[in-house]
């Protein structure tokens, strides 16, 4: 996984170490939204996915984000993704949120 991080390895890796309630998968209030840039250098399509609020992640719950929590910021404070910084490409909107 790559700055933002990539929906599918995502999923995955939500699945496999159960980061979040298994209600995640089914939510209806799953948001993308991209960056200024849309892939990694290996071609790879980089959203932040945002959901609701989860009880057991407040923490993690951004009211200037109608209290809304960055799964992407999730896997990787607790290490189950890793933010890479890419030379050459301009700062991201929420890189800030990935710093432990």
């Amino acid at each position: 996984m790559r700055e933002h991080s990539y929906f599918s390895d995502s999923v995955m890796i939500i699945k496999r170490h159960k980061v979040l309630s298994p209600s995640f998968l089914k939510s209806k209030g799953v948001i993308l939204e991209y960056d200024a840039y849309q892939d990694d250098k290996y071609g790879r399509i980089l959203a932040y996915i945002w959901i609701d609020c989860m009880k057991e992640l407040a923490q993690y719950c951004r009211p200037e984000h109608n209290r809304q929590m960055l799964v992407n910021e999730v896997l990787v404070k607790k290490n189950y993704a890793e933010h890479v910084i890419y030379s050459k490409r301009h700062r991201l909107k929420y890189e800030s949120y990935f710093l432990k």
